[in-house]
């Protein structure tokens, strides 16, 4: 997207718990937005397993949180109270964003203003990568 004045933050919050097999994939794909201006925030919620050395491999290129176990909500919670952008998009650390989600996301709001939340299809992706071509529609109605 070309914007006519500085385009809007947009903060990425990743909520995680022992997923130290799966966070750095999620962080990957948030880092890889073609948006120019996204903050990556990760909350770590009191994991035990080595998830705290592998946001340690990010460091300055995210902002990490480690907090006692809160649970999902209490996770994103401290996210939204770090967040900076103009936006905030939630993404599960064990899942991916395609590199052009953010913008493809500030388009419906920019062409629909009174729009409060966007909603997106998601696709399942295994473990060994590969891309289940059905696409799960939105799960409440809406404008698309």
């Amino acid at each position: 997207m070309t914007y006519p004045y500085a385009p809007p933050l947009v903060s990425i919050v990743i909520p995680t718990y022992n997923r130290e097999d799966l966070v750095g994939a999620a962080i990957d794909s948030a880092l890889a937005q073609t948006h120019p201006r996204c903050e990556v925030i990760v909350i770590d919620d009191g994991s035990t397993d080595r998830t705290g050395e592998v946001l340690q491999r990010y460091a300055g290129r995210i902002t990490a949180i480690h907090q006692e176990n809160k649970g999902l909500s209490g996770a994103r919670n401290t996210g939204i109270g770090r967040a900076q952008g103009t936006f905030v998009g939630f993404l599960d650390s064990d899942d991916l964003w395609e590199p052009g989600l953010v913008e493809a996301a500030l388009g419906i709001f920019d062409a629909h203003p009174s729009v409060g939340a966007v909603f997106l299809a998601e696709r399942e992706i295994d473990l060994q990568g590969r891309i289940d071509p059905t696409i799960h529609g939105k799960r409440t109605p809406g404008l698309f």
